[in-house]
């Protein structure tokens, strides 16, 4: 099982294990690693790297503070370390469509559960990876130097993983080989590159490409829920330089040496986006290079923490479980531009988009399966949200505060029970406060016990019981019968990476709808491409303080 844990303090990004270390050298280079890291370098000679870790015990380390300074750990016993040495030539990670070096952790037992933090010899986190994927995966970022690995095992039963990191090679789109097509779709090859170019019905196109020469898609039916019919009003011509396909209200350029593609609008003439560069994809990504107008703005992403407009900004679209300024967590492949145009990226990998001159976004996955919407921001929103799903409508206690806390043998305030919650239900009551719900096991390892009466003490006050699916959402169905009308998903939806989030969340808002007569009302911290249709996003834990309500 994957867990989310929320950060913890001192300053947040590192390891409370490491905090003994660092200490001591002011927070300027780690503790010295080397008598208990082992190593390699990543160079033009050394293009990849893996390594076994030791087999940990059943339960090794409960949490990142567990972890000993390096010289008190020999031989990586309690948390695995490796240093990695990456040196490469000037501009080799000028558009590299992986931004960096990737690094991945499996294990043995999908089951099991490691953290994966990366350092660089100042003793600043550039990376790290806490239960987003399987195996948990992160990129580090494009500069030479020497990095420190650590790896927690979190919850692991006698268990081991291989690490592995590579430096990605690239490869760009050639010239045109082959063009075809007609009533709205189109096939294109260029040499062992397959590409399609489908006009969609409400002015969309869709436009998939991949290097092995099939075409796949991985995210199905997850995130697209009903594909938009074909619009099979199109035609095409040869302009000599490129083939143009016709649709109504825009053009689609393929240009023949070396393949490229550029949208237009109906007159051919008018610039909607340009690629100013081939597809360029290398050992585990995809990227596409597009032209920047010279007052373009850009906006999107899902919740950028602080970030409104990204122009000559880099966007992460992943999970960075950071909560301050500069944060990601409820991220969404999907940008918005001034020039009339919106994309999504139909993906669960994360993503890298730079809006500089050129305009540079990719996945971490090697092929490209983009949407486009045409028109001003609103026509565009209006058409990605029809795609990916409408916000949803919350009932009205949604709307109106909460409360969350554990209430069941909470170890901070003394020995409690959940019938406790009424109590503060009371205050609420005696002072007019307005309280729509309460979660009344908002901790780790915080159970419940009397659900049904602390359901019916809560009606009592018109609020409604809410419950942290800590352990799954097998319960659920039970639980909403006993009373439970709001959903909190933080550890158990966690599975391999995105999609288990947005499985997760439309499956709670299913199961509140199914056993009881209310509308589903779903919170969550780590989201997706869609989750709007099924839940309301939650920024994560934050402090209180003028700066943060900034």
């Amino acid at each position: 099982m994957r867990r989310l844990r929320h950060r913890v303090p001192w300053p947040a990004w590192v390891p409370l294990g490491l905090v003994t270390a660092l200490a001591g050298t002011a927070l300027v280079v780690p503790a010295p690693a080397a008598a208990a890291a082992t190593g390699a370098v990543l160079d033009p000679a050394h293009s990849s790297v893996s390594w076994q870790s030791p087999v940990y015990p059943k339960g090794t380390v409960g949490d990142p503070k567990d972890c000993p300074a390096p010289g008190a750990d020999p031989g990586n016993q309690v948390c695995d370390r490796f240093d990695l040495s990456v040196s490469v030539p000037a501009g080799y990670w000028n558009d590299n469509p992986e931004g960096g070096v990737p690094l991945a952790v499996t294990w043995e037992h999908p089951t099991d559960d490691f953290d994966l933090y990366v350092y660089d010899d100042h003793g600043t986190q550039v990376a790290s990876s806490a239960g987003t994927a399987d195996p948990e995966a992160t990129v580090i970022p494009r500069a030479s130097g020497t990095y420190h690995v650590v790896v927690v095992p979190y919850d692991v039963h006698d268990n081991s993983f291989t690490g592995t990191a590579y430096l990605p090679a690239t490869e760009d789109a050639g010239d045109l080989t082959s063009f075809s097509g007609g009533d709205g779709s189109y096939t294109i090859r260029a040499g062992q590159l397959a590409a399609r170019a489908d006009f969609l019905t409400g002015g969309q196109l869709r436009l998939q490409a991949d290097p092995s020469g099939s075409l796949s898609d991985p995210a199905g039916t997850e995130i697209v829920r009903k594909q938009p019919a074909a619009d099979r009003h199109t035609s095409s011509f040869d302009a000599g330089d490129y083939y143009g396909i016709r649709a109504p209200g825009a053009v689609l350029r393929v240009y023949k040496k070396p393949l490229r593609f550029g949208l237009y609008k109906a007159d051919n003439r008018t610039r909607i986006w340009q690629e100013d560069k081939p597809l360029r994809w290398s050992t585990g990504g995809m990227r596409q290079s597009l032209d920047r107008g010279a007052d373009e703005q850009f906006f999107g992403g899902g919740e950028q923490n602080g970030s409104f407009s990204h122009r000559g900004q880099t966007m992460y679209v992943s999970n960075s479980f950071d909560w301050d300024e500069g944060g990601y967590n409820n991220s969404q492949p999907f940008y918005l531009s001034s020039a009339g145009y919106g994309v999504f990226r139909n993906t669960f990998a994360p993503g890298v988009y730079t809006f500089d001159s050129p305009v540079t976004t990719g996945q971490q996955e090697r092929r490209l399966d983009a949407y486009y919407f045409l028109g001003d921001a609103k026509q565009v929103i209006d058409k990605y949200t029809k795609l990916v799903g409408k916000p949803f409508m919350p009932p009205v206690y949604g709307l109106e505060p909460g409360d969350s806390d554990c209430y069941l043998h909470n170890a901070n305030r003394g020995e409690r029970h959940t019938l406790d919650a009424l109590k503060v239900a009371d205050g609420y009551t005696q002072h007019q406060m307005p309280l729509g719900w309460m979660l009344v096991n908002d901790g780790y390892g915080c159970g419940y016990e009397d659900l049904q009466q602390t359901a019916q003490g809560l009606n009592d006050h018109n609020a409604q019981l809410g419950l942290w699916t800590q352990d799954g959402i097998d319960k659920l169905a039970e639980q909403v019968k006993a009373g439970q009308r709001v959903a909190k998903l933080d550890v158990a939806w966690v599975g391999n990476g995105y999609r288990f989030a947005l499985d997760a969340c439309d499956a709670a808002k299913k199961g509140i709808e199914d056993n009881s007569d209310a509308r589903g009302f779903v919170w969550l911290p780590v989201s997706w491409a869609g989750a709007q249709r099924c839940g309301v996003l939650w920024s994560g834990d934050q402090q209180l303080s003028w700066d943060y309500i900034r």
